[in-house]
Order: C-alpha cells, then sequence, then structure tokens
C-alpha cells in the first residue's frame, strides 16, 4: 500500500469509527421507542381486531340466515308448525305482545289468539309474509345497534398510522448536540466514493447504513427516510381493512333489505287488516 494511501485510509478509519460509535451509542433509544410502538400495536390491537372481527362475522352469517326466512313463504305444508307454534306460550306472548303482528286489526288479532283456525289463518297462511318481514326488520335494529358497538371499539384500536408518523417525527429530533439519528446516518453517505482498493470504505459504510436502517425498520428513498412496514404490521393494516370492509358489507345488505320496496308480503284478507 502506498503510504498516502496508508494515511488517507487511517483518516478515514478514525472517522468511520467515531461515526459508527456515535450511532451505537445512541441508538437504542429510537429502538426501544421502536419495540415500544409495536409491542403497544400486539398487546392492545390484536385483541379489538380479535372480538370485532369475530362479531362482526357472526352478524354476516346470520343476516344470511335471517334473509333466507323469506323462503318460508313458499312452504305449503305448513300446519303442522303453526299447530306447535299454537300451543307454545313462550312463542304465543312474543307474537301477541310485541309489534310482530302490526298487520293485524285489533278484532282479528283476538280472533287470531282465541282461535287456532283464526291463527292458522290470519298468521300462518295470510299474514305470514308480513310477520316475516316484521321480525326480520325487528332483527335488523339488534343488528345494527351491535355493528354501532363494534365500531365503537374500533375507536380504541391505537393508529398505526399515528405511531408510524410519531416515531418517524422522532427520529428527526436532536439526539447529540444539535444532530438527529438520521442526520448521523446521512454521515455514513460521505463515504460512498471512498472506495480505495485496500479498503472499499464506499461497501463497508454502504453495509453498516443498510443494517442500521434494518434495525430501525427506514429506508432512504432520494433524499429523504421512510418508515418500513414489516410482516406483523402489515398484518395489523391489512385486519384493519378487512373488518372495515366486513363491516361495509353488513351495513349494505341491511340497507338493501330496508331498500327493497317490491318485496312480497303476501295477500291477507282485507278483514285481518289493522
Amino acid at each position: 500500500m502506498a503510504a498516502p494511501e496508508v494515511l488517507f485510509c487511517n483518516m478515514l478509519n478514525a472517522n468511520y469509527t467515531a461515526t459508527t460509535s456515535t450511532i451505537n451509542s445512541v441508538i437504542r433509544i429510537p429502538l426501544f421507542g421502536l419495540t415500544k410502538f409495536k409491542s403497544t400495536i400486539q398487546r392492545s390491537n390484536k385483541l379489538i381486531y380479535t372480538v370485532v372481527e369475530a362479531g362482526v362475522d357472526v352478524i354476516l352469517s346470520k343476516l344470511d340466515e335471517l334473509f333466507a326466512l323469506i323462503d318460508i313463504r313458499n312452504y305449503e305444508s305448513g300446519y303442522n308448525f303453526c299447530q306447535v307454534a299454537y300451543a307454545c306460550e313462550a312463542l304465543m306472548d312474543q307474537l301477541f305482545n310485541s309489534s310482530l303482528l302490526n298487520f293485524l286489526s285489533d278484532e282479528a288479532k283476538q280472533d287470531a289468539l282465541d282461535n287456532y283456525d283464526k291463527f292458522e289463518l290470519y298468521v300462518c297462511k295470510g299474514g305470514l309474509g308480513f310477520l316475516i318481514n316484521n321480525w326480520i326488520d325487528q332483527q335488523l335494529d339488534v343488528f345494527e345497534a351491535q355493528l354501532d358497538l363494534l365500531e365503537d371499539k374500533l375507536l380504541g384500536v391505537t393508529g398505526v398510522d399515528e405511531l408510524i408518523e410519531a416515531y418517524m417525527n422522532f427520529l428527526t429530533k436532536p439526539i447529540i448536540g444539535d444532530q438527529s439519528i438520521l442526520d448521523l446516518l446521512d454521515l455514513l453517505d460521505k463515504f460512498g466514493a471512498c472506495g480505495f482498493a485496500t479498503f472499499n470504505f464506499r461497501a463497508t459504510a454502504s453495509n453498516k447504513q443498510e443494517d442500521y436502517n434494518e434495525q430501525l425498520s427506514i429506508d432512504k428513498e432520494a433524499d429523504s427516510y421512510v418508515f418500513v412496514v414489516d410482516e406483523a404490521l402489515q398484518g395489523f393494516l391489512d385486519s384493519d381493512t378487512r373488518i372495515n370492509t366486513k363491516i361495509n358489507e353488513a351495513r349494505l345488505k341491511i340497507a338493501r333489505w330496508r331498500n327493497d320496496n317490491t318485496r312480497d308480503e303476501g295477500t291477507p284478507p282485507d278483514e285481518i287488516m289493522s
């Protein structure tokens, strides 16, 4: 090695060692913040997402079951279920002490309560479509209230985007003197053209910078740093998108039912109508 190159390499090595030593002495501070940030998401958000998604999945399943009830109107052999219904005191109380039979006049409702033949005619046959629709509408009110509660739970989620922004802002704050951790990392860029034949500072500094970036979950694009979302964090972001999509799907199904003005409710005799 020529003497000038030895001198320059020694000078550069001292500079490089001082720079990396400074970074090593302070990098634990942002790494602690990063670890805390990720643990916060894993500890609180995971539980919330799990509970909310399970609740929405149940609602979506129940909606499909509920809307399938409209096919009962086409069930021809309805005598048996009607007899069982009339004999069931709990069901009769539910029917006659609620708004489910609001399509019946008071007189018809009393007749249906007192006489099985009337019950079969007014409720199980002529008024079955009205009864189904009333029951579905009633249950949809319950499901909408449940969706509201589940959405309220999502408000307790610690926003990943907000935490990333706070973390990246922290990396720009002075950490030693007036220099931030990002300023210190930028010092390694200055070794970019220092590719001596006997000691390639360019490759060494570049590899070291990549190692620091990976530890800090950042990457440099042009002249700025961006956060690198790892697989775990991406999973939380995907969960948020997926759950909100399911909630919107459930609300859309409910809205379509509410806005369906063509649904067939049957044609009960005029004398039973309220």
